[in-house]
């Protein structure tokens, strides 16, 4: 039956082929050598049909049987970027990740200045324990200058895996002159670095020079608060959480000029851990004493 609704399926889709994807410029265009980056209605119409089925699969999640259907088109046409790309996700999807790179490696190759290819590649190679390509691919594109945020935390995520911390966060401190808008967010992302280091001792004067820079920002004074609270240091917790009440209680009594504004970022962007939770919905005391109570320490709650 499936087999059955899928060959009607082909036909339709065929015919919408020939309706829509045949243009005058085709024959010009299948003449041209090497990779290049296209729409999808500029899929040759050879394979248009097998493509979408396989585009359409591959999104519903159904990588194994988008395959096939992707594999064809790629071996028809592999020069045609947009086929290309959901080829190497479907192999990667079903954990042909090695195949997967080698079709980046292609795009790579065709084009060396796409960001957008060398951190796909970067991520397969980081997924097949390539560590060292990967970081390869990721300096290319600092070198190239383009060095986006998305591109200095995978370095340093990279990085501190290997348990390389101070480099790693050399790396974000770069992202501190080259983003400032995005300072928090880099700040934050270094915290985690210092607690995946344990380095927690050194959190706390981190969050003080990030809020010299940003002294209205709550989740920076949540991360000070939090770290000193677990390395003991329950009074100054206690005390910096009362100086933060004070401080936008202060804030929304008399509002001031604001500070540097940081950009939001996306929460799948960086890494997350206890220090990207969510911002107190009472006060900074009451969150340290919630923070105790998850932490089994009632007395100090």
């Amino acid at each position: 039956m499936r087999l059955h609704f899928r060959n009607h399926l082909m036909l339709l889709l065929g015919l919408w082929t020939c309706l829509h994807l045949v243009t005058p410029a085709a024959p010009a265009r299948a003449q041209e050598s090497g990779p290049r980056l296209v729409e999808d209605d500029e899929v040759p119409p050879g394979v248009a049909a097998g493509w979408i089925v396989g585009n359409r699969l591959l999104a519903e999640g159904n990588s194994a049987d988008a395959l096939p259907y992707l594999h064809q088109a790629y071996r028809a046409h592999p020069n045609v970027v947009v086929i290309a790309m959901d080829f190497q996700e479907a192999l990667a999807a079903e954990g042909y990740l090695r195949d997967a790179i080698k079709v980046m490696d292609g795009l790579v190759a065709a084009y060396p200045d796409s960001q957008s290819f060398r951190m796909r590649r970067s991520t397969l190679n980081l997924s097949a324990g390539r560590r060292d390509e990967a970081l390869e691919d990721l300096r290319e594109i600092r070198r190239r200058g383009d060095a986006s945020v998305d591109v200095l935390a995978a370095e340093a995520s990279i990085l501190a895996a290997e348990g390389k911390t101070n480099q790693a966060l050399d790396v974000l401190r770069d992202g501190l002159h080259l983003h400032p808008a995005r300072g928090r967010d880099i700040f934050l992302e270094m915290a985690r670095i210092l607690r995946q280091g344990e380095r927690l001792q050194d959190v706390p004067a981190l969050m003080d020079e990030a809020l010299a820079i940003y002294p209205d920002d709550p989740m920076l004074w949540l991360v000070k608060i939090r770290s000193l609270a677990a390395l003991g240091n329950h009074d100054l917790a206690l005390a910096v959480a009362k100086e933060a009440d004070a401080h936008f209680a202060a804030l929304t009594a008399a509002p001031t000029e604001p500070g540097p504004v940081a950009v939001p970022i996306d929460p799948d962007e960086l890494p997350q851990d206890e220090f990207h939770s969510a911002l107190p919905t009472d006060s900074f005391s009451v969150e340290l004493a919630d923070y105790y109570a998850q932490n089994n320490q009632i007395d100090h709650a």
